[in-house]
């Protein structure tokens, strides 16, 4: 190889991925890979000083963009993949009946970004372990809680609370329901005169 080719060679390698999002080269058979660097890996981001439209990827290679933060520091962010709004977890604590209605309660309208907020359509999010999916009335589509937990919203959401209600009964255990677990993101169930805090989501 010449060296005004070596040259060149090199500056491709180096220059030209600056000015570009995405470049591939062929390397001797190999490509090359090259990301934007508007990729902001979620887990690697101060997530809390950013402000609203920030985007970042997580882990499971999913995109989640920052919505609202409201003067009390709660936080809307949307997973963009599902199209779906996530609130801020409350920090008040209900049992299972209870919480089935706090989404349009006035008493969750911050943690929900507001009133700004309001032409979302906010729900408790369905939870219920993947195995279940086509027995006893559920979905054949994961819960929305699976598939949030499939796209890596523990990494965005910040988990004050570990356990979620989420809005399903358990039709194997009497009187228990499904929450979230945060910290292990799987969905277990406990008895629904426990307290447990909520989060809502919406489109």
């Amino acid at each position: 190889m010449k060296r005004k080719e070596i040259f060149f060679f090199l500056f491709l390698l180096i220059i030209v991925p600056f000015f570009s999002p995405k470049i591939t080269f062929a390397l001797e058979g190999a490509q090359v890979a090259y990301s934007s660097p508007d990729e902001v890996l979620c887990k690697n981001a101060n997530l809390r000083a950013m402000g609203p439209s920030f985007v970042c990827i997580t882990s499971k290679k999913v995109k989640f963009q920052l919505i609202t933060r409201t003067y009390s520091g709660y936080e809307v962010w949307k997973d963009i993949k599902l199209n779906l709004f996530i609130s801020a977890i409350s920090n008040l604590r209900y049992h299972f009946e209870s919480a089935q209605n706090q989404c349009q309660s006035a008493s969750t309208l911050e943690f929900r970004g507001g009133s700004s907020l309001n032409s979302i359509s906010w729900h408790l999010p369905s939870g219920y372990p993947a195995r279940l999916n086509s027995t006893h009335d559920f979905s054949v589509e994961d819960s929305e809680f699976e598939a949030l937990d499939a796209d890596g919203f523990n990494e965005v959401v910040p988990f004050i609370f570990n356990r979620i209600w989420s809005s399903n009964l358990d039709p194997e255990h009497k009187n228990d329901a499904f929450f979230y677990i945060g910290s292990v993101g799987t969905i277990f169930h406990s008895n629904q005169n426990y307290l447990y805090p909520i989060l809502c989501v919406g489109r």
